[in-house]
């Protein structure tokens, strides 16, 4: 069926003002952090803040919409969200940058959750998979945008915080007037955390390591570039190489999960890009063009893994259990990218800003060896039960929901 998009056309408007903002905050805090003297570990605890709030945000935004509504919710929210920026730019202190952040967090989690239950309203059943892709397009780009604005902006000016609010206050725009009809979000309670590791170890256990690489990467990537590259501009590029690479690598690696057993692609997709890392960690003499390149190759393999381990748990449980189970999936991606920045900010601190990337290769090699534990303890799942690989460039809160593999629901439209 052809996917009309004018009628979710105001929220993918709204969508990429917020990616664009976010992608601009989440290059620019580090940056100005390392330029204001802030340790790595502070700028750490900093990043680990916003994924306590955006889980604390995925969690509580369903109950708050049955009560005002989305346009309501989202007015706050980006209310909230736009305010939290410029209050960075007013008191450049790492404990209110902490506490800032966790607050930003939880409302970009609330924005999202408002936007993508909406959009997934509006999708027939037989286009939910088309408007996915869009929707995961958009993200990309609107995110790809925001970090290489960096590029030509001052870390140390008020410009890049003034970009961040003005794109964060028209979000608000397109969807405030939007005509589509807003669903009623009915509050979902994750499976059972330890219920849900019966069910798919490697799932759980890859979703919390993903958590602790790509939250350290996430809190840190552009501490590394900054502090190896010698450039902000060149850390911004380097943090969006990554990212493109990320991209580039989900179709290919979702393609072969399908007609593998997809833990051997697990495997692979680890210990490609954790030898993309150890490169990274240990090549002193790497030129920038050699650390760009590597940067993307790592990024196509670490990115997708977070996708990979989603996939093999839906392959394990009824397309019913899918939003609960994602539910679940994205507490345990949270606790690790609370806790991840720290421990690499700690090994940073002693060894160097390379060793961010040894950190990261540590936690996919140890993702590699539990799947290949995992592979000696079940056998594969038969391809004709095996639920096809879905892109997610990075964890969403009702990914479950979106999910165009999930129980069908009746359409709005």
């Amino acid at each position: 069926m052809p996917i009309n998009i004018l009628p979710v056309s105001a929220l993918l408007l709204g969508v990429t003002g917020l990616v664009l903002g976010t992608g601009v905050l989440g290059v620019l805090l580090p940056l100005r952090g390392v330029a204001e003297g802030f340790s790595t570990l502070g700028i750490a605890v900093m990043g680990g803040s916003y994924f306590a709030g955006f889980i604390a945000g995925c969690l509580q935004t369903p109950r708050l919409v049955a009560r005002v509504g989305h346009i309501r919710l989202f007015a706050s929210f980006a209310a909230i969200a736009a305010a939290t920026v410029i209050a960075h730019a007013l008191a450049v202190d790492l404990v209110v940058w902490i506490v800032v952040r966790a607050v930003t967090g939880f409302a970009v989690a609330g924005l999202y959750v408002v936007i993508e239950s909406w959009l997934n309203h509006q999708a027939a059943n037989e286009t939910r998979g088309g408007l996915f892709g869009i929707y995961m397009v958009v993200n990309f780009v609107a995110l790809m945008a925001g970090q290489l604005l960096m590029v030509v902006m001052d870390v140390g000016a008020v410009t890049p915080f003034l970009v961040t609010c003005l794109a964060v206050c028209l979000s608000l725009v397109p969807v405030a007037l939007s005509r589509a009809t807003a669903p009623i979000i009915e509050p979902t309670e994750p499976l059972g955390l330890i219920a849900l590791y019966r069910v798919s170890p490697l799932g759980v256990g890859g979703c919390f390591l993903v958590g602790v690489a790509n939250g350290s990467f996430w809190s840190l990537g552009a501490v590394f570039g900054a502090l190896q590259l010698g450039s902000t501009a060149l850390a911004a590029i380097f943090v969006s190489v990554f990212v493109l690479g990320g991209a580039l690598g989900q179709w290919p690696l979702g393609r072969l999960s399908d007609r593998w057993d997809r833990r051997k692609a697990i495997v692979l997709a680890c210990l490609v890009g954790a030898f993309g890392g150890l490169l990274l960690a240990f090549w002193p003499g790497a030129g920038i063009w050699v650390v760009m390149v590597l940067g993307g190759l790592t990024g196509m393999f670490v990115l997708s893994v977070y996708s990979l381990c989603v996939a093999h748990t839906n392959d394990h449980i009824e397309s019913k259990d899918f939003v609960a189970a994602s539910s679940g999936l994205l507490l345990y991606y949270g606790a690790g990218a609370v806790g991840g920045p720290v421990l690499a900010a700690t090994l940073m601190s002693a060894i160097g800003p390379r060793s961010l990337f040894l950190w990261t290769a540590g936690a996919h090699l140890a993702l590699a060896g539990f799947a290949l534990y995992r592979m000696s303890q079940r056998g594969p799942v038969h391809e004709a039960n095996r639920e096809g690989f879905v892109t997610m460039l990075r964890p969403m809160p009702i990914s479950g929901e979106m999910d165009p593999r999930a129980t069908p629901q009746e359409p709005s439209l």
